[in-house]
């Protein structure tokens, strides 16, 4: 399945409908900090976001839910029934991880 990704410094967002009806946003992005023996090292992170929406999805289902990547992994989700996003790793539960 095609997927779409920035350089950071890009303007705007992508988006598009994927083959399975869900959309998918994607980033990467470019972090700078100085390693062993202050050499300037640059880490490259890939963060993506995946939507779904149902028009007709049953009793007691979700019509939408979202989950967004960092890496590969799992870092949150969201569905239309619980109505709030729910972390799903250590480093984003951590107390100040995140701005209210």
């Amino acid at each position: 399945m095609p997927h779409s990704e920035h350089r950071a410094g890009a303007h705007g967002s992508s988006s598009f409908l994927g083959q399975d009806g869900g959309s998918s946003n994607s980033s990467k992005g470019a972090v700078w900090g100085w390693g062993l023996e202050g050499v300037l090292v640059l880490l490259l992170h890939t963060l993506r976001y995946f939507q779904t929406a149902m028009t007709d999805p049953g009793p007691e289902l979700p019509w939408f839910f979202e989950v967004g990547y960092v890496d590969g992994e799992i870092f949150m989700h969201y569905n239309s029934t619980g109505r709030r996003y729910v972390p799903r790793t250590e480093w984003i539960k951590a107390p100040g991880a995140v701005d209210p």
